[in-house]
Protein backbone atom coordinates (compact mmCIF):
# COMPACT_ATOMS: atom_id res chain seq x y z
CA UNK A 1 0.00 0.00 0.00
CA UNK A 2 1.00 3.85 -0.76
CA UNK A 3 0.44 6.53 1.11
CA UNK A 4 1.34 10.36 -0.06
CA UNK A 5 2.06 13.38 1.73
CA UNK A 6 2.58 17.14 0.13
CA UNK A 7 3.18 19.99 1.80
CA UNK A 8 2.81 23.32 -0.92
CA UNK A 9 4.45 25.30 -3.00
CA UNK A 10 6.05 28.70 -2.25
CA UNK A 11 7.72 29.06 -5.65
CA UNK A 12 9.69 25.55 -7.17
CA UNK A 13 13.05 25.92 -6.63
CA UNK A 14 16.67 23.87 -7.18
CA UNK A 15 16.12 23.66 -2.96
CA UNK A 16 13.89 23.93 -0.19
CA UNK A 17 15.08 25.52 3.51
CA UNK A 18 13.48 23.73 5.61
CA UNK A 19 13.05 19.62 5.44
CA UNK A 20 9.04 18.90 6.04
CA UNK A 21 9.14 17.26 9.66
CA UNK A 22 5.89 16.73 10.15
CA UNK A 23 5.51 14.43 6.89
CA UNK A 24 8.76 12.29 8.22
CA UNK A 25 6.98 11.56 11.60
CA UNK A 26 3.76 10.51 10.16
CA UNK A 27 5.87 8.44 7.26
CA UNK A 28 7.66 6.75 10.66
CA UNK A 29 4.58 6.47 12.43
CA UNK A 30 3.31 4.27 9.48
CA UNK A 31 3.63 0.39 9.65
CA UNK A 32 6.52 -1.14 7.37
CA UNK A 33 3.62 -2.61 5.01
CA UNK A 34 3.11 0.74 3.59
CA UNK A 35 5.23 2.26 1.04
CA UNK A 36 5.46 5.97 1.31
CA UNK A 37 6.19 8.72 -0.36
CA UNK A 38 6.68 12.02 0.70
CA UNK A 39 6.55 15.10 -2.43
CA UNK A 40 6.98 18.67 -1.19
CA UNK A 41 5.95 21.53 -3.64
CA UNK A 42 8.63 23.39 -3.25
CA UNK A 43 11.20 21.40 -4.93
CA UNK A 44 8.83 19.24 -7.40
CA UNK A 45 5.28 20.71 -8.10
CA UNK A 46 2.24 17.69 -8.43
CA UNK A 47 0.53 17.68 -11.54
CA UNK A 48 -1.96 15.62 -13.39
CA UNK A 49 0.72 13.12 -15.01
CA UNK A 50 2.27 12.36 -11.24
CA UNK A 51 -1.26 11.48 -10.08
CA UNK A 52 -1.15 8.94 -12.59
CA UNK A 53 0.67 6.20 -10.10
CA UNK A 54 -2.22 4.91 -7.69
CA UNK A 55 -2.39 5.74 -4.25
CA UNK A 56 -4.36 4.54 -1.41
CA UNK A 57 -4.16 7.55 1.33
CA UNK A 58 -3.08 10.93 0.17
CA UNK A 59 -2.21 13.32 3.36
CA UNK A 60 -1.60 17.04 3.11
CA UNK A 61 -0.40 19.46 5.09
CA UNK A 62 -1.10 22.96 4.37
CA UNK A 63 -0.79 26.89 6.06
CA UNK A 64 -3.57 29.39 5.54
CA UNK A 65 -2.39 30.77 1.97
CA UNK A 66 -2.07 27.75 0.15
CA UNK A 67 -5.03 26.29 1.66
CA UNK A 68 -6.20 26.65 -2.08
CA UNK A 69 -3.48 24.62 -3.65
CA UNK A 70 -4.23 22.02 -1.23
CA UNK A 71 -7.50 22.02 -1.96
CA UNK A 72 -6.49 21.62 -5.51
CA UNK A 73 -4.48 18.64 -4.82
CA UNK A 74 -7.64 16.51 -3.03
CA UNK A 75 -9.55 17.42 -5.66
CA UNK A 76 -6.89 15.92 -8.78
CA UNK A 77 -7.04 13.04 -6.24
CA UNK A 78 -10.98 12.68 -4.89
CA UNK A 79 -11.36 12.44 -8.99
CA UNK A 80 -9.39 9.20 -9.05
CA UNK A 81 -11.25 7.93 -5.86
CA UNK A 82 -8.82 7.99 -3.42
CA UNK A 83 -9.22 9.65 0.19
CA UNK A 84 -7.53 12.64 0.83
CA UNK A 85 -6.44 13.61 4.43
CA UNK A 86 -5.70 17.18 5.31
CA UNK A 87 -4.37 18.42 8.81
CA UNK A 88 -2.47 21.16 10.24
CA UNK A 89 -3.49 24.51 11.95
CA UNK A 90 -5.47 25.75 9.28
CA UNK A 91 -7.51 22.58 9.32
CA UNK A 92 -7.81 22.42 12.75
CA UNK A 93 -9.43 25.94 13.18
CA UNK A 94 -11.70 25.75 10.19
CA UNK A 95 -13.32 21.95 10.38
CA UNK A 96 -16.54 23.03 8.36
CA UNK A 97 -14.28 23.84 5.59
CA UNK A 98 -12.11 21.60 5.49
CA UNK A 99 -14.80 18.99 5.52
CA UNK A 100 -15.79 20.24 2.16
CA UNK A 101 -12.57 19.24 0.71
CA UNK A 102 -11.37 16.61 2.23
CA UNK A 103 -12.23 13.01 3.05
CA UNK A 104 -10.78 13.05 6.54
CA UNK A 105 -9.75 15.87 8.55
CA UNK A 106 -6.92 15.19 11.95
CA UNK A 107 -7.53 18.02 14.19
CA UNK A 108 -4.02 19.08 15.95
CA UNK A 109 -1.30 16.93 16.57
CA UNK A 110 -1.15 13.89 14.32
CA UNK A 111 0.95 11.41 16.27
CA UNK A 112 -2.29 11.37 18.78
CA UNK A 113 -4.38 9.42 16.21
CA UNK A 114 -1.86 8.67 13.33
CA UNK A 115 -1.63 4.86 14.01
CA UNK A 116 -5.86 4.98 14.45
CA UNK A 117 -6.47 6.20 11.34
CA UNK A 118 -4.63 4.02 9.80
CA UNK A 119 -5.48 0.67 11.34
CA UNK A 120 -9.39 2.00 10.37
CA UNK A 121 -7.95 2.47 6.42
CA UNK A 122 -6.89 -1.58 6.90
CA UNK A 123 -10.31 -2.53 8.50
CA UNK A 124 -12.59 -0.24 6.22
CA UNK A 125 -13.66 1.84 8.87
CA UNK A 126 -12.78 5.72 8.43
CA UNK A 127 -13.39 8.49 10.43
CA UNK A 128 -14.61 11.92 8.93
CA UNK A 129 -12.99 13.20 11.85
CA UNK A 130 -9.85 12.40 13.64
CA UNK A 131 -9.03 14.45 17.18
CA UNK A 132 -7.85 14.12 20.56
CA UNK A 133 -8.56 16.42 24.00
CA UNK A 134 -5.20 15.90 25.29
CA UNK A 135 -1.34 16.85 23.94
CA UNK A 136 1.52 14.44 22.82
CA UNK A 137 3.55 12.97 25.04
CA UNK A 138 7.01 14.30 23.98
CA UNK A 139 8.17 11.24 26.04
CA UNK A 140 6.53 8.96 22.89
CA UNK A 141 8.37 11.33 20.09
CA UNK A 142 9.44 8.85 17.25
CA UNK A 143 12.60 9.59 14.49
CA UNK A 144 11.39 10.65 11.40
CA UNK A 145 11.85 9.22 7.99
CA UNK A 146 15.01 11.25 6.75
CA UNK A 147 15.52 8.46 4.55
CA UNK A 148 12.93 10.02 2.53
CA UNK A 149 13.84 13.35 2.17
CA UNK A 150 14.95 15.35 -0.55
CA UNK A 151 18.75 16.03 -0.37
CA UNK A 152 18.00 19.80 -1.78
CA UNK A 153 16.63 21.14 1.57
CA UNK A 154 19.06 23.40 3.35
CA UNK A 155 18.33 22.63 6.87
CA UNK A 156 17.55 19.37 8.87
CA UNK A 157 14.67 20.38 11.19
CA UNK A 158 14.85 18.94 14.50
CA UNK A 159 12.16 19.91 17.59
CA UNK A 160 13.01 19.96 20.79
CA UNK A 161 9.73 21.13 22.35
CA UNK A 162 6.51 21.73 21.50
CA UNK A 163 4.35 24.99 23.14
CA UNK A 164 5.00 28.64 23.56
CA UNK A 165 4.78 30.80 26.80
CA UNK A 166 3.85 33.55 24.96
CA UNK A 167 0.19 34.18 23.92
CA UNK A 168 0.90 36.82 20.61
CA UNK A 169 -2.58 38.46 19.06
CA UNK A 170 -1.65 37.17 15.24
CA UNK A 171 0.05 33.66 16.35
CA UNK A 172 -2.11 30.38 16.54
CA UNK A 173 0.73 28.23 18.40
CA UNK A 174 -0.92 28.39 21.48
CA UNK A 175 -4.06 27.40 20.19
CA UNK A 176 -2.47 24.38 18.09
CA UNK A 177 0.49 23.54 20.30
CA UNK A 178 -0.82 25.09 24.05
CA UNK A 179 0.77 27.75 26.63
CA UNK A 180 3.04 25.44 28.22
CA UNK A 181 5.97 24.32 27.22
CA UNK A 182 6.65 20.18 26.72
CA UNK A 183 9.88 19.09 26.69
CA UNK A 184 11.11 16.32 24.81
CA UNK A 185 14.23 13.96 26.51
CA UNK A 186 17.87 15.02 25.93
CA UNK A 187 18.50 11.59 24.76
CA UNK A 188 16.53 11.41 22.11
CA UNK A 189 17.26 14.77 21.07
CA UNK A 190 20.84 13.73 20.90
CA UNK A 191 19.95 10.45 19.22
CA UNK A 192 18.37 12.12 16.53
CA UNK A 193 21.39 14.72 16.02
CA UNK A 194 23.70 12.23 15.65
CA UNK A 195 21.81 10.54 12.68
CA UNK A 196 21.96 14.05 10.83
CA UNK A 197 24.79 14.53 8.54
CA UNK A 198 27.75 15.92 10.08
CA UNK A 199 27.80 19.46 8.22
CA UNK A 200 24.31 19.76 7.80
CA UNK A 201 23.11 23.22 9.08
CA UNK A 202 20.14 22.09 11.47
CA UNK A 203 16.65 23.94 12.82
CA UNK A 204 15.47 23.74 15.98
CA UNK A 205 11.71 24.47 15.06
CA UNK A 206 11.20 24.85 18.91
CA UNK A 207 8.58 28.35 19.20
CA UNK A 208 11.52 29.72 22.01
CA UNK A 209 14.15 27.31 21.86
CA UNK A 210 15.01 28.43 25.79
CA UNK A 211 11.07 29.21 26.88
CA UNK A 212 10.66 31.73 29.73
CA UNK A 213 10.70 29.65 33.32
CA UNK A 214 13.67 28.45 35.50
CA UNK A 215 12.92 24.98 34.11
CA UNK A 216 13.40 25.76 30.48
CA UNK A 217 16.68 27.84 30.95
CA UNK A 218 17.95 25.02 32.76
CA UNK A 219 16.96 22.20 30.28
CA UNK A 220 18.40 24.51 27.49
CA UNK A 221 22.09 24.54 29.69
CA UNK A 222 21.45 20.54 29.80
CA UNK A 223 20.59 20.38 26.03
CA UNK A 224 23.52 22.50 24.46
CA UNK A 225 26.11 21.08 27.08
CA UNK A 226 25.27 17.29 25.77
CA UNK A 227 25.66 18.39 22.23
CA UNK A 228 29.08 19.58 23.18
CA UNK A 229 30.00 16.26 25.42
CA UNK A 230 28.55 14.34 22.48
CA UNK A 231 31.08 16.18 20.02
CA UNK A 232 28.38 16.60 17.77
CA UNK A 233 29.29 19.47 15.13
CA UNK A 234 26.39 21.60 13.63
CA UNK A 235 25.39 24.64 12.97
CA UNK A 236 22.23 25.81 14.04
CA UNK A 237 19.72 28.02 13.85
CA UNK A 238 16.76 28.80 16.18
CA UNK A 239 13.66 30.65 17.16
CA UNK A 240 14.28 32.82 20.48
CA UNK A 241 13.02 35.77 22.32
CA UNK A 242 15.07 39.01 22.95
CA UNK A 243 15.38 37.46 26.56
CA UNK A 244 17.97 34.99 25.77
CA UNK A 245 20.59 38.14 26.05
CA UNK A 246 19.91 38.24 29.61
CA UNK A 247 21.65 34.88 30.23
CA UNK A 248 25.15 35.07 29.51
CA UNK A 249 25.58 31.35 30.16
CA UNK A 250 23.12 30.16 27.64
CA UNK A 251 24.82 32.47 25.28
CA UNK A 252 27.80 30.88 25.65
CA UNK A 253 26.85 27.23 25.92
CA UNK A 254 24.86 27.59 22.75
CA UNK A 255 27.43 29.15 20.74
CA UNK A 256 30.07 26.46 21.78
CA UNK A 257 27.48 23.93 20.87
CA UNK A 258 27.46 25.45 17.32
CA UNK A 259 24.19 28.47 17.39
CA UNK A 260 24.92 30.40 14.00
CA UNK A 261 21.57 32.25 14.15
CA UNK A 262 19.03 33.21 16.73
CA UNK A 263 15.33 34.35 15.01
CA UNK A 264 13.80 36.63 17.06
CA UNK A 265 10.36 38.20 16.95
CA UNK A 266 10.73 41.87 17.61
CA UNK A 267 7.87 43.03 15.78
CA UNK A 268 8.53 46.46 17.05
CA UNK A 269 9.92 49.13 18.84
CA UNK A 270 6.52 51.03 19.61
CA UNK A 271 5.82 49.90 23.39
CA UNK A 272 1.86 50.63 22.53
CA UNK A 273 2.09 48.27 19.68
CA UNK A 274 4.16 45.61 21.76
CA UNK A 275 1.40 46.11 24.54
CA UNK A 276 -1.15 45.29 21.81
CA UNK A 277 0.50 42.64 20.07
CA UNK A 278 0.79 40.94 23.89
CA UNK A 279 4.35 41.30 23.46
CA UNK A 280 4.75 43.41 26.68
CA UNK A 281 8.22 41.15 27.39
CA UNK A 282 9.77 42.73 24.45
CA UNK A 283 9.40 46.50 25.99
CA UNK A 284 13.07 46.94 27.74
CA UNK A 285 13.98 49.87 29.17
CA UNK A 286 16.50 52.44 27.94
CA UNK A 287 19.63 50.96 29.50
CA UNK A 288 18.88 47.95 28.06
CA UNK A 289 17.70 48.96 24.23
CA UNK A 290 16.89 45.92 22.14
CA UNK A 291 19.63 47.17 20.21
CA UNK A 292 21.96 46.54 23.43
CA UNK A 293 20.69 43.52 23.76
CA UNK A 294 21.53 42.26 19.79
CA UNK A 295 25.10 43.56 20.14
CA UNK A 296 25.13 41.12 23.99
CA UNK A 297 23.94 37.98 21.43
CA UNK A 298 26.42 39.14 18.96
CA UNK A 299 29.04 39.25 20.74
CA UNK A 300 29.24 35.75 21.48
CA UNK A 301 29.58 35.14 17.46
CA UNK A 302 25.50 34.29 17.01
CA UNK A 303 23.80 36.28 14.31
CA UNK A 304 20.20 38.15 15.06
CA UNK A 305 17.68 37.47 11.96
CA UNK A 306 14.67 39.62 13.51
CA UNK A 307 11.48 39.35 12.29
CA UNK A 308 9.19 42.96 12.42
CA UNK A 309 5.61 43.64 11.59
CA UNK A 310 3.29 46.84 10.69
CA UNK A 311 -0.35 47.29 10.74
CA UNK A 312 -0.93 47.85 14.13
CA UNK A 313 -3.91 49.75 15.33
CA UNK A 314 -1.86 51.95 16.69
CA UNK A 315 0.88 52.06 13.80
CA UNK A 316 0.95 55.29 11.50
CA UNK A 317 2.96 56.71 8.53
CA UNK A 318 5.33 58.32 11.42
CA UNK A 319 5.70 54.56 13.02
CA UNK A 320 6.27 52.79 10.13
CA UNK A 321 8.86 55.07 8.50
CA UNK A 322 10.70 55.20 12.18
CA UNK A 323 10.67 51.29 12.21
CA UNK A 324 12.10 50.96 9.22
CA UNK A 325 14.96 53.19 10.11
CA UNK A 326 15.73 51.46 13.02
CA UNK A 327 15.45 47.84 11.51
CA UNK A 328 18.16 49.55 9.18
CA UNK A 329 20.61 50.78 11.17
CA UNK A 330 20.40 48.65 13.93
CA UNK A 331 22.12 45.59 15.02
CA UNK A 332 19.96 42.96 13.44
CA UNK A 333 22.35 40.98 11.33
CA UNK A 334 19.15 40.06 9.45
CA UNK A 335 15.72 40.68 9.02
CA UNK A 336 12.09 40.19 7.69
CA UNK A 337 9.41 42.90 7.73
CA UNK A 338 5.52 41.89 7.85
CA UNK A 339 2.09 42.92 7.01
CA UNK A 340 0.20 42.08 9.76
CA UNK A 341 -2.00 39.16 9.08
CA UNK A 342 -5.34 38.16 11.11
CA UNK A 343 -4.74 34.58 10.59
CA UNK A 344 -7.17 31.78 11.26
CA UNK A 345 -7.65 30.39 14.98
CA UNK A 346 -5.57 33.96 16.46
CA UNK A 347 -7.32 36.35 18.81
CA UNK A 348 -6.65 39.11 15.72
CA UNK A 349 -8.42 37.38 13.42
CA UNK A 350 -11.69 37.25 15.65
CA UNK A 351 -11.42 40.85 16.35
CA UNK A 352 -11.12 41.81 12.65
CA UNK A 353 -13.99 39.61 11.99
CA UNK A 354 -15.88 41.10 14.76
CA UNK A 355 -15.24 44.41 14.15
CA UNK A 356 -15.91 43.44 10.26
CA UNK A 357 -12.74 45.53 9.10
CA UNK A 358 -11.98 42.22 6.61
CA UNK A 359 -11.07 42.94 3.03
CA UNK A 360 -11.42 39.36 2.54
CA UNK A 361 -14.01 36.76 2.83
CA UNK A 362 -14.44 34.80 -0.10
CA UNK A 363 -13.22 32.02 1.65
CA UNK A 364 -11.39 29.18 0.90
CA UNK A 365 -10.37 31.77 -2.28
CA UNK A 366 -9.15 34.46 -0.67
CA UNK A 367 -6.79 32.24 1.78
CA UNK A 368 -4.29 33.40 -0.43
CA UNK A 369 -4.30 36.72 0.40
CA UNK A 370 -3.59 35.97 4.26
CA UNK A 371 0.30 35.59 3.24
CA UNK A 372 2.11 37.89 5.63
CA UNK A 373 2.55 40.56 2.83
CA UNK A 374 -0.39 41.92 1.87
CA UNK A 375 -3.39 43.84 3.63
CA UNK A 376 -6.12 42.19 4.46
CA UNK A 377 -7.89 44.55 6.86
CA UNK A 378 -8.83 48.13 7.42
CA UNK A 379 -6.28 49.50 9.08
CA UNK A 380 -6.77 52.47 12.03
CA UNK A 381 -3.94 55.08 11.93
CA UNK A 382 -3.65 55.32 8.04
CA UNK A 383 -5.64 54.57 4.76
CA UNK A 384 -5.13 51.61 2.95
CA UNK A 385 -3.55 52.71 -0.02
CA UNK A 386 -0.98 54.94 2.05
CA UNK A 387 -0.13 51.67 4.43
CA UNK A 388 0.74 49.52 0.71
CA UNK A 389 2.69 53.00 -0.59
CA UNK A 390 4.86 53.02 2.89
CA UNK A 391 5.23 48.98 2.93
CA UNK A 392 6.58 49.25 -0.77
CA UNK A 393 8.90 52.28 0.25
CA UNK A 394 10.38 50.29 3.31
CA UNK A 395 11.00 47.13 1.15
CA UNK A 396 12.86 49.48 -1.23
CA UNK A 397 14.97 50.95 1.17
CA UNK A 398 15.82 47.62 3.20
CA UNK A 399 16.66 46.03 -0.25
CA UNK A 400 18.58 48.94 -1.20
CA UNK A 401 22.39 47.92 -2.16
CA UNK A 402 23.61 50.13 0.71
CA UNK A 403 22.50 47.38 3.12
CA UNK A 404 24.96 45.30 2.47
CA UNK A 405 27.65 48.14 3.61
CA UNK A 406 25.94 49.05 5.98
CA UNK A 407 25.35 45.54 7.84
CA UNK A 408 29.09 44.29 7.40
CA UNK A 409 29.96 47.46 9.15
CA UNK A 410 27.65 46.87 11.97
CA UNK A 411 28.21 43.19 11.98
CA UNK A 412 31.96 43.95 12.28
CA UNK A 413 31.08 46.16 15.46
CA UNK A 414 29.58 43.84 17.51
CA UNK A 415 30.97 40.79 16.43
CA UNK A 416 34.51 41.46 15.89
CA UNK A 417 35.14 39.15 13.40
CA UNK A 418 35.49 39.77 10.32
CA UNK A 419 34.71 36.14 8.84
CA UNK A 420 30.58 37.14 10.11
CA UNK A 421 31.34 40.17 8.46
CA UNK A 422 31.47 38.28 5.33
CA UNK A 423 29.26 36.49 5.59
CA UNK A 424 26.50 38.87 6.38
CA UNK A 425 27.82 40.95 3.10
CA UNK A 426 27.53 37.90 0.96
CA UNK A 427 23.95 37.30 2.11
CA UNK A 428 22.89 40.66 1.09
CA UNK A 429 25.18 40.41 -1.65
CA UNK A 430 22.91 38.07 -3.29
CA UNK A 431 19.34 39.19 -1.55
CA UNK A 432 18.95 43.07 -1.96
CA UNK A 433 17.13 44.13 -4.89
CA UNK A 434 18.33 47.29 -6.36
Amino acid sequence: MKVESNSLKRGLSNYALFEPLCLGILAALTNEKWNVKILDECIEELTETSTCEFYDLVAITSDTCTIPRAIEISKMFREKNIKTIIGGIHASVNIEESKKFFNIVVIGEAEMVWRELIHDYETNCLKELYKTDTFFDLNNAVLPRRDLFSDKYVFSVVYTSRGCPSNCTFCAVTKFFGRKQRHRPIESVICELKEIKQGKMVFFSDDDIIGNSKSGWERARMLFKQIIENDIKINWHAFASIEIAYHDDILESAAKSGCRWLYIGIESINKLVLKEMNKSKNIVSKTASVNKLIKKINSYGIMVYGGFIIGNDNDDKKNIRKLIRFIKYSFVNGFALFVLTPLPGTDLFQKMLFENRLFYNNYPKDWTRYNLSELSFTPKQIMADDFNQEYKRGQLLLNSRSIKYIKFILTLYTTRSLDLAKEIYNFYKYSVNV
